[in-house]
């Protein structure tokens, strides 16, 4: 029964259906901003179960802190003004950290550091900047609900009532934001976009409420200061595509390090994009790589002995593949050598996040045309999902997630998604699981072992590349038939894929990167503590606390297999295995060379220093490599002062470089100090190096290098013309940090008479200033 003496209800302070409006938007806004920090804090602080754990602990701290000051520090009734004045207030604590930009990113790479105190060192470096980035505004949202639900009026009658609808009004409104974030707003708007649009959201309700009030200017100015904030320039590549959350940030010493570091990393982004899933970005530098949530999951030349042969290893040892499925379609290359093989008739790709198909189209040159293989199917889904549902089954079954550090990744490595994965293989089916050997313990790795050896009984260990493993899998002993493997290596795609990624050209060097058989697998499998499961994804944790671990485990995992006399597969015919053990890429070379690619390295190596023999190599590889060939020469014979033939050798690699992807990097990346040099032999060679670069090569190789080359080598011959203008502008608006560039670019925007000249003359100030020397005019 109501109590008599209740007093009597007070009016709202604002009218009831205004301030349900306003918990719906607040309730957007709040929701709609935590999508954009766990997708704006995964690139700096790893985007791993802990961060995510960490954003949403933060978030609920600070609105339970809030809802306690307000509770405890209340002072009179509630009132719009009061409200507008959180709406303000959350808007600049949500904004000024986006205003902070790259300052963030680079105290988020500073506290790293403090992981030299063990996993606890780098949880306390995550805090201080989630708290930096989430807490204040957080707080202020804990406030602004009590104080909505108290505008509704005072007193007890109807308090149930009002209070569920604003709690229904604000749910939905969260509900709305989190859907509305997720599926439309981030992909159209980006994440840094919608960044903003919750700050301007926010602003105009401050606005909005004190139309019920008669104090406004302050409180206005408050909104516009957050809204004039928006214009900042805010997060860029070295936020969002460094790599610093997965320990690969910035390790400057000087000022102009850090400079040097900035410029290159937003110079050199291709292009960037939110998803539904993830933000992916491309960027082109050594050669296109693909950076998904911060963390680059793979170059089109620099990975492609893992993406390449991740499914021709598996294909070659399967008497006939005809059917595949491939998890994550990437640069599209395991997927794409799969089509290319004549036996196979279908090729399904599943890719959870739409942008990446993007990149695919940008790494044509190395996935063997993967989205015009009429063999090629790719679905945008879930895979786990897809292996559940299919009805069609595979002669192979290729994974090659992201990193499982990622929060949600570890479930493509479980032991329920390897029984879904062999329920859909069929007899005689090859599993093959990409798993990488760096930043990783002994013990996660012997997870892994223990988890896919339950499911399939019979696992070898390949060796792709430094970093990386590619773990065979059956469910029958596989028995390897070696006339046919040679044979079958003989033909293309096969000859031509390991020729491209491995450099091998017999079946004793494919053999070569054979690692381990079944007994090692079953024998650390038996050492593992635990195995990976849905209910408990230990690898999850495992590979988030083993960031900074650095790459020895592939080198202990050689070791280990050699003393356990476990390096040689089950195989049937003949094999030279001195030939093998020669081949091996981590053993230790001798004097000679392993086959055409060590050669072409050591030939690179000899005529970089001047060496005759160098072209005694070059004439061994003109057939195989000519395009190596003609590089290694051309850096001869500028050794030898003999320019017009360095400089013809060199131009015709420069052109062949445009078209082919597969030169070795090691080789091509001294030749660009070498056309420099005979650039500056004289003005007709240097324009003929000059145009010999002016398209970039396949795959973006050495884009940053091509571009520098050309600008230092324009002016030798145009000194501050349309040519030297015109190299310059490939590398604005973040120009390469080096003196010599920077003064090319400075007295030639200066006597071209450009508006760009003083802002020049800035930056090479700077790095004059950074370094100690004076700026000559």
């Amino acid at each position: 029964a109501a109590e008599t003496t209740a007093p009597a209800a007070e009016a709202a302070a604002a009218p009831r259906g205004a301030v349900y409006a306003a918990s719906a938007i607040v309730g957007f806004a709040f929701l709609l901003m935590e999508l954009v920090w766990y997708r704006m804090l995964s690139p700096i602080l790893g985007g791993t179960t802990y961060m995510f754990g960490l954003v949403l602990a933060v978030a609920l701290a600070g609105i339970a802190f809030g809802g306690a000051l307000y509770a405890f520090g209340r002072r009179g009734p509630a009132t719009p003004h009061a409200f507008a004045i959180t709406c303000s207030l959350e808007a600049l604590a949500i904004i000024v950290p986006f205003a902070l930009g790259d300052r963030i990113a680079l105290l988020a790479n500073a506290l790293r550091e403090l992981g030299a105190a063990g996993f606890a060192g780098h949880v306390a470096g995550w805090v201080i900047v989630t708290m930096i980035v989430v807490f204040p505004a957080a707080v202020i949202s804990g406030i602004q609900f009590p104080l909505l639900i108290a505008l509704l009026g005072r007193g007890r009658e109807g308090v149930g009532q009002q209070i569920g609808a604003a709690y229904a009004w604000n749910t939905a409104g969260a509900i709305a934001g989190s859907l509305g974030g997720g599926f439309g707003l981030m992909p159209l708007l980006s994440a840094p976009g919608t960044w903003r649009l919750v700050t301007v959201l926010l602003a105009m309700l401050g606005v909005a409420a004190l139309m019920f009030t008669h104090r406004r200017v302050a409180t206005a100015a408050i909104g516009v200061a957050a809204i004039a904030l928006c214009m900042t320039v805010g997060p860029t590549a070295v936020w969002r595509h460094s790599g610093i959350g997965a320990a690969r940030g910035p390790d400057a010493k000087t000022r102009n390090d850090l400079r040097r570091y900035l410029n290159e990393r937003r110079r050199t982004v291709m292009w960037e994009r939110d998803g539904r899933e993830s933000s992916v970005a491309v960027i082109k530098s050594v050669d296109v790589a693909f950076i998904v949530n911060g963390k680059s999951d793979g170059a089109a030349r620099g990975d492609a002995g893992t993406q390449v042969m991740l499914g021709i290893v598996a294909a070659a040892l399967h008497p006939r593949p005809e059917s595949s499925l491939v998890v994550g379609l990437g640069t599209g290359s395991t997927a794409g050598w799969l089509g290319a093989i004549p036996t196979m008739k279908r090729v399904d790709v599943v890719e959870l996040e739409p942008v990446v198909l993007d990149v695919a189209r940008d790494c044509h040159t190395v996935n063997a045309g993967v989205l015009s293989n009429p063999k090629v199917h790719i679905d945008i889904a879930d895979a786990r999902e897809v292996l559940l549902t299919t009805d069609r089954r595979y002669d192979l079954i290729a994974s090659e997630p992201s990193n499982p550090y990622r929060a949600g990744i570890a479930s493509l490595f479980t032991h329920e998604f390897y029984t879904a994965a062999r329920a859909r293989l069929r007899p005689r089916g090859i599993f093959a699981q990409w798993v990488q050997t760096y930043a990783v313990h002994p013990e996660t790795l012997r997870t892994i072992y223990a988890t896919l050896t339950g499911v399939f009984p019979h696992v070898q260990t390949w060796r792709t590349t430094h970093g990386d493993i590619v773990l065979i899998a059956t469910a029958e002993p596989l028995l390897i038939d070696a006339d046919a493997l040679r044979a079958r290596l003989g033909t293309n795609p096969y000859r031509a894929a390991s020729f491209n990624t491995w450099r091998t050209t017999d079946m004793e060097g494919f053999l070569a990167h054979f690692f381990t058989n079944e007994d090692f697998a079953r024998a650390a499998a038996k050492q593992a503590e635990a195995i990976n499961t849905d209910d408990l994804t230990v690898i999850e944790f495992g590979f988030a606390r083993s960031i900074d671990a650095g790459t020895a485990l592939q080198d202990q995992l050689a070791r280990d297999a050699e003393r356990t006399r476990t390096m040689r597969p089950r195989i049937r015919g003949t094999v030279d295995w001195a030939s093998v053990e020669r081949q091996r890429p981590w053993v230790m070379r001798g004097d000679s060379p392993r086959g055409v690619g060590e050669a072409a390295l050591m030939a690179s190596e000899v005529a970089r220093d001047g060496d005759a023999h160098a072209e005694e190599f070059a004439r061994l590889l003109a057939y195989a490599q000519p395009i190596e060939a003609d590089a290694i020469l051309g850096m001869l014979r500028t050794k030898q002062q003999r320019y017009d033939e360095a400089a013809a050798l060199l131009r015709r690699a420069f052109i062949a470089y445009r078209k082919s992807p597969w030169p070795q990097q090691k080789v091509m990346e001294p030749t660009f100090a070498f056309a420099h040099d005979v650039a500056k032999s004289s003005p007709q060679r240097a324009r003929l190096v000059f145009d010999a670069l002016s398209q970039p090569f396949a795959a973006m190789q050495y884009e940053d290098s091509r571009v520098f080359t050309r600008i230092v080598t324009a002016p030798l011959f145009d000194r501050c013309g349309a040519h030297t203008i015109a190299a310059l502008r490939d590398a604005e608006p973040h120009p390469i940090w080096n003196r010599e560039v920077l003064t090319i670019r400075a007295n030639c925007y200066a006597v071209a008479g450009l508006p760009e000249a003083a802002r020049a003359w800035d930056d090479l100030a700077r790095y004059a200033e950074a370094e100690g020397g004076a700026v000559v005019k």
